[in-house]
């Protein structure tokens, strides 16, 4: 580990950037252990009583909801309800999935991460892993508060609307067979079993949405670690006075290189990783917002706009992240054209053209062949207001 004095920043104390990003992967880990998903643990094996639960509890789920369809399809709302908790369902089991997939491809995205950090141990660097660790350690927090909170207030709704109301309210629209649900036992098996489904989704789901911020927050660290090689490549160009910096300036431009392809394999990774489970949520989502915006036109109906909007943040944050890739790429594109790359040696002219003709076109987060960005945004909400119009249309 990095020797440095201890830091304080807000609520997380940390002894060097290594330090904080390994804290920042068990805290995700922690919450990750009540599905048997915690991936980070040494010596982690799939064979869990909490996974075995976790999968027996969504697969359960989506049955009840199908059984409850059958049995309410006159109750228009109460269905849009419940299908809404089916895409939720079907999100989390690809999120599992994913983790156990990948779980190898995972852990060496992680190491290889940790290997960045370690390799280059000096103030400019260190400020920038810094700076973006600190990022996704607020934006963690942020994540894990709100998913938690809004798990609390989806766990105590239906005592808040007893209270207020008098009348007996089941969380996600669906009952548990063989039991009269507004019974004193029946009522009861069936919150239970309901507050279960929110600590199991609120929890590992800010997990997993931190780990694949926390990747793409490191790449960003390194095209900014990236600039600051430019800055130090043209600064030993422009003093290279008889070529008293041509070894420097080769290892430099050899640097610049393989932290570029690193980059490349790195976003390469993350896609062979991240795509299923992002094309799968996305699909989810464009099917939870059209249904909720058809029930809200139709009907008020209070727990789909909350999903309205929640649904809206989670289509935005990949896109906004891939945005900020791109622009990130450009941005070392634009550096690169900026060094007085004309004073260099003919051999080295040839090695750093070919690094500038590479850069031209980087790396980027995809879905399906469609490149994740704000465009793609514009592209999903596009699509589920027209889904949502030929609902209308129908009546």
């Amino acid at each position: 580990m990095i020797n440095l004095p201890k830091t304080s920043r807000f609520i997380v104390e940390f002894d060097s950037t290594l330090d904080l990003f390994r804290k920042t992967v068990k805290t995700a880990n922690i919450a990750l252990w009540a599905s048997g998903a915690n991936i980070f643990k040494e010596n982690h094996t799939f064979l869990t009583l909490q996974l075995f639960c976790t999968v027996s509890y969504i697969i359960a789920t989506m049955a009840i909801i199908f059984y409850n369809l059958y049995l309410f399809h006159d109750d228009f709302i109460r269905c849009c309800f419940m299908l809404t908790i089916f895409f939720i369902a079907i999100q989390g089991f690809t999120k599992v999935y994913t983790l156990f997939r990948y779980k190898i491809g995972i852990l060496a995205m992680v190491a290889r991460c940790e290997t960045i950090m370690m390799k280059y141990n000096y103030p400019k660097v260190n400020e920038i892993f810094e700076k973006w660790m600190l990022i996704t350690w607020y934006l963690f927090v942020l994540l894990a508060v709100t998913f938690c909170t809004a798990g609390v207030l989806a766990a105590i709704y239906p005592i808040i609307v007893y209270l207020i109301t008098g009348t007996k309210f089941l969380h996600f629209g669906y009952q548990l067979p063989w039991l009269q649900w507004d019974g004193r036992y029946g009522y009861l098996c069936n919150f239970v079993f309901c507050c279960i489904a929110t600590f199991l989704y609120a929890l590992p789901l800010s997990a997993t949405v931190c780990i694949y911020l926390l990747f793409v927050l490191i790449v960003l660290a390194q095209y900014d670690m990236l600039e600051v090689f430019i800055e130090e490549l043209d600064e030993s160009i422009v003093s290279n006075d008889n070529g008293r910096n041509a070894k420097l300036i080769k290892s430099q431009i050899k640097r610049i290189a393989e932290n570029y392809i690193e980059i490349c394999d790195f976003v390469k990774a993350y896609n062979n990783t991240y795509q299923l489970v992002i094309f799968v949520e996305v699909g989810c989502l464009i099917g939870e917002s059209t249904i909720c915006l058809y029930a809200n036109a139709t009907d008020i109906f209070f727990p789909g706009i909350l999903i309205i909007f929640t649904c809206a943040f989670q289509i935005f944050l990949p896109c906004v992240l891939g945005t900020i890739l791109i622009i990130a790429g450009d941005n070392f594109y634009d550096n690169l054209c900026k060094i007085h790359w004309n004073l260099l040696s003919i051999p080295d002219q040839h090695s750093f053209i070919l690094l500038l003709i590479s850069s031209k076109t980087s790396e980027v987060i995809t879905i399906q062949m469609n490149v994740l960005h704000l465009e793609t945004f514009v592209a999903i909400y596009k699509s589920i207001y027209s889904y949502f119009t030929l609902l209308m249309s129908m009546e």
